[in-house]
């Protein structure tokens, strides 16, 4: 996705971007990071569907790419991401962009 447009006034959706330099810094690669968020100037009155996109990937090219972003814990007030990697990756880097929404 190159970009994703809503109505400004719109009161049920939530947009930010995260990355993995909030929860460590870039040269000391992990396998997994995650931290909870939480939906600021939104108010849900059900359970958001939620988009998860990657934005940013900084990683060592001696290996394949093996990246997972993903959200769970969703709830009306907020919700826990995980940008996670697995075998030879080095992961120095990512981000990834989120919408929250109700229908």
């Amino acid at each position: 996705v190159g970009w994703i447009a809503y109505p400004e006034d719109e009161t049920h959706i939530f947009s930010t971007s995260v990355n993995t330099r909030e929860v460590r810094p870039f040269d000391q690669p992990q396998a997994t990071q995650s931290k909870a968020l939480t939906f600021t100037d939104v108010e849900f009155w059900k359970k958001p569907d939620v988009f998860v996109a990657l934005n940013w990937i900084d990683i060592v090219n001696k290996a394949n790419l093996r990246v997972r972003a993903y959200v769970d814990s969703v709830s009306q007030q907020g919700l826990t991401w995980h940008i996670n990697l697995w075998s030879d990756t080095v992961l120095y880097s990512a981000g990834t962009s989120i919408i929250a929404f109700n229908p």
